[in-house]
């Protein structure tokens, strides 16, 4: 299940509520983009935004999705508004799960392989 705000499951604590209802034992998890649960407007709160996700999801999180917010919606992570390194020095609470690159074009993968990888390490360092 994958929060966003154009779902019945529209952002972590309806998720947390669903899995709740569910059960511990139910056979399902979550994928967490983080862009998902940020807005032009709340980029700025994006630790606190992203941090409360992962305080309520973080144990049934089994990926993540990496795209970036933009005033226009949404663009490839690192051409918009995100501070990668915050995500993933978040992420790094959790288990290592899978990442999937959304919204980003043939020309972008490059350079998002590239800056994803460098915003772990730095993360990682810190």
């Amino acid at each position: 299940m994958e929060p966003e705000h154009g779902n019945v499951v529209r952002d972590a604590p309806a998720a947390a509520r669903l899995l709740d209802e569910l059960g511990g034992d139910a056979p399902i998890g979550i994928v967490l983009d983080p862009a998902n649960l940020l807005s032009p407007d709340t980029v700025m709160r994006q630790d606190e935004i992203i941090g409360a996700a992962i305080d309520l999801l973080g144990d049934r999180i089994i990926g993540t999705q990496a795209k970036d917010v933009a005033a226009s919606g949404h663009s490839a992570a690192g051409a918009g508004l995100m501070d990668y390194q915050a995500v993933f020095t978040q992420l790094a609470r959790i288990a290592p799960v899978p990442m999937i690159v959304q919204d980003s074009t043939e020309e972008d993968a490059a350079r998002v392989r590239i800056d994803l990888l460098r915003w772990y390490e730095e993360a990682a360092a810190r």
